[in-house]
């Protein structure tokens, strides 16, 4: 894991040299007054991310690399920090930084993730085909590039097969749960919501298609993971609304009421 203390002095030191020998528009300022933004907009303080991001997009521009990557990085955090405010300024955002890295950096992960995150931000608008157009598009940058993250790459076949399934293509989307799942168990073990949510919406798609028994199964292997320490977190809630849902389908409101509470 991260050491984010020491990785912050290594980084304001490596910024300190830089400034000292290339002055205040050299890329590795901007690239580390981005990476700034990126840990503000982790602990959502926006206002910080927002006066960091216009920090940086005036050293963009001050230092004419208006068509670099770092412009690219700028649009991808850009888009992150405006996620709680203005999804259809968001839209636009990622849509400027998969431009910048299909023409400039067409094999990196970033790109990559800029296009899932598209494909998410099409998701959440209901555009199911655009969003499965994406995370394919995704999917094969990923497949291709040398720095990417497999946990990246499964939270996006995840977001295929949720695209998939309203599309009406479970089979498919099936295959992209299991995919998802697979990539999971392999990256970060089988104690962890990175698996088990995948798993769990398998077991849901399997349950709407009417295969309960197999459904139950499956959702039952997930429960047997889920350690006590996660109980509080979100994706053990998510899984068991699931599961109470499918219960509620089945009739079976009363044994549903724990699982939701």
């Amino acid at each position: 894991w991260l050491d984010e203390p020491r990785f912050q002095k290594l980084l304001d030191r490596r910024v300190q040299l830089a400034r000292q020998h290339f002055g205040t528009t050299h890329p590795v300022v901007i690239e580390s007054v981005i990476l700034n933004a990126w840990s503000s907009i982790y602990t959502q303080d926006y206002a910080t991310a927002d006066r960091l991001l216009g920090d940086a997009e005036r050293l963009i521009l001050e230092g004419g690399h208006e068509g670099s990557l770092l412009r690219a990085q700028w649009w991808l955090a850009r888009a992150e920090a405006l996620i709680p405010r203005d999804p259809q300024a968001r839209l636009e955002a990622l849509g400027q930084a998969v431009n910048f890295y299909a023409r400039l950096a067409p094999a990196d992960a970033n790109y990559a993730i800029a296009l899932a995150n598209l494909a998410v931000a099409n998701l959440a608008r209901e555009n199911y085909a655009e969003a499965r157009a994406r995370t394919e598009a995704a999917i094969e940058v990923f497949t291709h590039s040398k720095n990417r993250s497999d946990l990246d790459l499964a939270a996006t076949y995840a977001n295929l097969g949720r695209s998939l399934q309203n599309l009406g293509e479970p089979d498919k989307a099936e295959r992209a749960f299991e995919q998802a799942a697979s990539l999971a168990r392999r990256t970060v073990g089988e104690q962890h919501g990175a698996l088990w949510l995948p798993m769990a919406e398998h077991a849901r798609l399997v349950h709407m298609r009417g295969e309960r028994e197999r459904a139950h199964r499956l959702f039952a292997a997930v429960f047997a993971l889920m350690t006590a320490d996660w109980v509080a977190t979100t994706v053990p809630f998510v899984i068991r609304e699931y599961y109470a849902e499918r219960l509620i389908a089945e009739g079976r409101a009363a044994e549903a009421v724990p699982e939701a509470g």
